[in-house]
């Protein structure tokens, strides 16, 4: 009964290249680093300054979608 109550929540894969600034996503969407090293996903801004735990936390709690990074551009298939 209890594992029938815990949803599985929804992933968002992502890869950074760190030489062009930009954020891909595996839904088709990127977000480019800012100036202030900042991007935008679905209205809101996020930092990667906070550190990759608490960008997690706030990702989630205003899409919905929990991320998972990935290596390479391939994986995000």
């Amino acid at each position: 009964m209890l594992l029938g109550a815990i949803k599985k929540g929804k992933t968002l894969k992502y890869y950074f290249d760190e030489f062009d600034g930009t954020i891909y996503f595996s839904n088709g969407r990127k977000a480019k680093l800012n100036y202030e090293d900042e991007f935008k996903y679905a209205g809101k801004y996020y930092s990667p300054e906070d550190g990759k735990e608490a960008l997690h936390r706030k990702f989630k709690k205003n899409t919905g979608y929990t991320l998972k990074q990935v290596s390479s551009k391939k994986e995000l298939k």
